[in-house]
């Protein structure tokens, strides 16, 4: 999945943000998943992939998806 951006001379890379949120929330679905099949969910290691990206998730969202 590609992710739209712009680049400037004096700025560098500019992503959408929107199309960030939803690559940055596509990859939560589809890890959660992966994990759940692995019988080895961690919401702790989710929160902190997104983390590292910007974006924290509640503990609530992870109750939803497990």
């Amino acid at each position: 999945m590609l992710v739209p951006h712009q680049f400037a001379k004096t700025e560098g890379i500019q992503y959408n943000p929107e199309a960030l949120e939803l690559f940055v929330m596509n990859k939560v679905f589809v890890l959660a998943d992966w994990l759940v099949q692995q019988n080895a969910f961690s919401p702790t290691k989710l929160r902190f992939m997104t983390q590292t990206l910007g974006y924290d998730l509640d503990e609530e969202f992870f109750a939803l998806l497990g």
